[in-house]
């Protein structure tokens, strides 16, 4: 029978990296070395975080080579240049705040109304993004009147040609879509 130490000794490979790999294949980040690479800032805790599920034995020291040094927003930009994902489909979804969801606050001086959530634009490919924001009614019968007016260039009424469009200065039909969000 072999130790306990023994099974974990043959159940793991270290690559050059310094990351430790499971039998399954999954990252597994010696304590030391993540100190290192903290304490040194060429990495951080949230690109670690973003690393960790997509290292490999076969990219973990190439990924990590590129990824030192990084804001979380490079990091982004690295993954989806290494993994992209599929476009996703554009969708209007109504949300409805609970009084209880914009009342109640974490910051300092608690009882004021907690912002509103920012937007988030996330790199899904080197070609492509994803774009979420919360926008008042207002802008959604802008943006279905714009889609009307671009329908003979964008028949599709494709919300990201559109906008796209929209904010394209070089295009004549930017006047159009301009006067209908004033």
């Amino acid at each position: 029978m072999f130790g306990a130490e023994d099974h974990t000794a043959r159940e793991r490979t270290a690559s050059p990296s310094g990351v430790v790999f499971t039998r399954s294949g999954q990252a597994s980040f010696p304590s030391t070395w993540v100190l290192d690479e903290l304490a040194s800032g060429e990495l951080h805790m949230t690109g670690l975080f973003s690393l960790s599920g997509h290292l490999t034995e076969d990219n973990a020291e190439q990924l990590l080579a590129e990824a030192r040094g990084k804001s979380k927003r490079q990091l982004e930009e690295l993954l989806a240049r290494w993994f992209p994902r599929p476009d996703v489909p554009p969708t209007i979804t109504p949300v409805t705040l609970e009084p209880a969801q914009w009342e109640l606050s974490t910051w300092p001086g608690a009882g004021n109304p907690a912002p509103p959530p920012l937007g988030r634009v996330e790199p899904l490919s080197p070609e492509s993004v994803r774009v979420d924001f919360t926008a008042r009614a207002a802008f959604r019968d802008k943006l279905e009147q714009a889609s009307a007016l671009l329908s003979h260039t964008v028949p599709s009424g494709d919300l990201a040609t559109i906008l796209e469009l929209a904010l394209d200065p070089g295009r004549t039909d930017r006047e159009c879509v301009l006067q209908v969000a004033a």
